[in-house]
């Protein structure tokens, strides 16, 4: 695997490498899982290698300076939602953007948000979820952020399929993809 992916590293870039080669086959992988062709351990030992490359890169990325902070963007998964690829991915992103992101990581309790927007000055918060809330939920996930934030400066931007059917809302925006989201938060 290593190896593999240096050569991919080598010829598209690491980023190039994670959204043509790593996402895809994870994407692949996942689908094995599903019909049973493989076993979750294959899935987990796969997903485990790649979480080490992009902690490793995350961790070489220069930290921003203070004058180059502007809006902190914090990255999360809500309670019950494990799959934190794609969040890592954009903490990368953000890293090598040189914009100042704090990773909480998996299943942060939503009350802890309120916390943690109390910290920062000016907070955006990030999510890219796929399976929790559930797809069901998901309105009225973005409408608790709503009421929650309510007057503040504070913003979310959520992503991820179980957000397909939900509005966003005054202080929640709702991204189809994750290319836009990425868009709107490094641009």
């Amino acid at each position: 695997f290593r190896g593999t992916m240096q050569e991919c590293v080598d010829r598209l870039t690491f980023d190039g490498a994670v959204l043509s080669v790593a996402l895809p086959f994870l994407a692949e992988v996942g689908v094995l899982w599903l019909t049973d062709t493989i076993c979750p351990a294959h899935e987990h030992f796969m997903s485990s290698l790649l979480r080490q490359m992009l902690f490793a890169e995350i961790h070489n990325a220069p930290i921003p300076q203070p004058e180059e902070k502007g809006k902190v963007i914090v990255l999360y998964l809500p309670e019950r939602e494990i799959h934190d690829i794609s969040l890592l991915f954009l903490h990368h992103l953000c890293r090598s953007a040189r914009r100042q992101s704090v990773f909480l990581g998996q299943s942060v309790p939503f009350d802890d948000l309120v916390s943690v927007a109390a910290q920062f000055e000016d907070v955006c918060f990030v999510s890219y979820c796929t399976t929790s809330p559930a797809a069901d939920q998901a309105q009225e996930y973005v409408d608790r952020i709503d009421r929650t934030f309510a007057g503040s400066e504070v913003t979310f931007h959520l992503g991820g399929g179980v957000f397909k059917r939900a509005a966003g809302g005054a202080n929640t925006t709702v991204h189809t993809d994750g290319a836009s989201l990425v868009q709107k938060i490094l641009h």
